[in-house]
């Protein structure tokens, strides 16, 4: 699912602007939610202490703080997060370079327009997955970059997961099916309802469990048993 928020002071702008999301998003049969905020402060605040989203589309006119203000701000807290800008004139541009803002939407804004700043989007985000290295996850005001490889298994324990790892174990407010479509395929297999496993690290399968290197044992669901041991023998043939 990918977080949208809109952050535009104007609340009719706002609604167009996210039916346009929306259409595009239904067109691309891509999940999405859409936030809107009619202030920075009311973004700032819900950022820092409920949600942090995968794209920002911030109105350079806006109230109290200006939305490169905003940018500035929320660069400080995440660098990767995508940034685009609504602006009714181009002098604005330069400046959006230093907070690496992906792209510009010169009002009047159309269907036209944005989707093909979204379409420039997608193909960024798949890239991004296709050869990204990291599981990147928020955590309050922080946003935490975990290696793959440093990955053993992740469980899944009442609305929380644990990610554990070589050196540390992570606590996250998450569901473990949401992590799960977040980890490449070909590494990591659910192979029970509370357990993600790093292939890289299995030693053995057996006929209800499976053992890592670091003698663990973990669970594995008769459901969950075949795609388990086809991720185990798939990746171990594609390393000979």
């Amino acid at each position: 699912m990918i977080k949208f928020a809109i952050c535009e002071d104007e609340i009719i702008q706002a609604e167009i602007n996210k039916d346009y999301i929306k259409k595009w998003a239904d067109i691309n049969n891509i999940e999405c939610r859409i936030d809107i905020f009619q202030s920075a402060e009311k973004f700032l605040f819900n950022w820092e202490y409920e949600e942090v989203h995968d794209i920002i589309i911030l109105d350079i006119h806006m109230g109290d703080m200006s939305g490169i203000e905003l940018a500035k701000k929320i660069r400080t807290m995440d660098k990767e997060v995508i940034i685009i800008f609504i602006t009714g004139i181009d002098e604005y541009v330069f400046e959006g370079y230093n907070v690496s803002a992906f792209n510009y939407l010169l009002k009047p804004i159309d269907e036209v327009k944005i989707f093909n700043v979204l379409d420039n989007i997608k193909e960024k985000l798949e890239k991004d997955i296709t050869n990204k290295k990291f599981l990147i996850l928020s955590k309050g005001k922080n946003i935490l970059r975990i290696d793959y490889d440093d990955i053993f298994y992740i469980i899944a324990f009442d609305h929380y997961i644990d990610i554990h790892t070589k050196n540390d174990i992570y606590t996250f407010n998450r569901k473990i099916s949401e992590i799960e479509t977040l980890l490449p395929q070909r590494y990591f297999v659910r192979c029970h309802r509370s357990y993600i496993v790093n292939i890289k690290y299995v030693k053995n399968i057996n006929k209800n469990s499976l053992l890592l290197e670091n003698q663990i044992k973990i669970p594995v669901s008769k459901t969950r048993m075949n795609d388990t041991y086809d991720t185990f023998i798939n990746y171990y043939t594609d390393s000979i």
